[in-house]
């Protein structure tokens, strides 16, 4: 292998890795030790696929390092990862909201001080991969038969980590994360379309007169919390 495919192998397996060992817990170890292990797959597979191309692995592996951003950005604001409830607001965001959203959170101290931070990050991590010693390393062990047995056994591994009986649980990476919310979340879409051809077929058989049933016109903001109600004991 040569220089730049192992520090692209390498690099793409850590930050695919590293925020399923955000969360907190004891099994906080292994769930970023069995997300490496099925990072590595994906790592080898994409090496695999981008190591002919320079611009090609340059892409990919931005984009590793752009998803690493943003899940480590929203897990260290927001306390979560890449999940659903993520995703369905996103797709709920107006153009006027994402834009209030970048004016509050993109030019925050917070944010320029965690972006300086990961760009460092992921440059010191790349030149360290990138190092001599460590293609020396993999050329000297990548050859024979003996490699690619092992490389097949982590692949495997990797790719079926999440349906073997491990006595803790499984830690997912980044981008199994996200292929699994948005998986959800169309899914749900697709039973709330569902819905709304089921309540347009309603069909009201009779208006009741004023008298009988007074309009009543209930607002309700968007963000409403039925604790913060008198009816459930909410003092204000």
């Amino acid at each position: 292998m040569k220089r730049h495919d192992i520090a692209s192998f390498l690099l793409i397996s850590i930050l695919l890795a590293l925020p399923a060992g955000y969360e907190p817990g004891h099994f906080a170890k292994a769930l970023f030790a069995t997300s490496f292990i099925q990072s590595v797959a994906y790592g080898l597979v994409l090496t695999l696929l981008i190591r002919k191309s320079i611009w090609l692995r340059h892409s990919v592996v931005g984009f590793v390092f752009i998803l690493f951003c943003l899940e480590s950005f929203l897990f260290f604001r927001f306390g979560s990862r890449f999940d659903p409830n993520i995703l369905t607001l996103i797709l709920q965001t107006t153009g006027s909201e994402t834009k209030e959203f970048a004016s509050v959170y993109l030019t925050s101290p917070f944010t320029l001080l965690f972006l300086t931070i990961a760009i460092g990050f992921g440059t010191m991590m790349y030149h360290l991969l990138s190092d001599t010693r460590l293609v020396e390393w993999g050329k000297r062990y990548t050859k024979g038969w003996i490699p690619s047995v092992i490389a097949t056994m982590l692949l495997a591994t990797g790719l079926l980590i999440q349906y073997l009986p491990l006595p803790c649980p499984v830690g997912k990476n980044t981008i199994h994360r996200l292929a699994e919310s948005i998986d959800f979340v169309v899914d749900r879409h697709h039973e709330i379309d569902m819905m709304k051809v089921a309540i347009d077929s309603i069909v009201v058989n009779r208006t009741p007169h004023t008298e009988e049933a007074p309009i009543i016109v209930w607002i309700i903001g968007e963000s409403f919390n039925k604790y913060h109600s008198s009816l459930y004991g909410y003092a204000l």
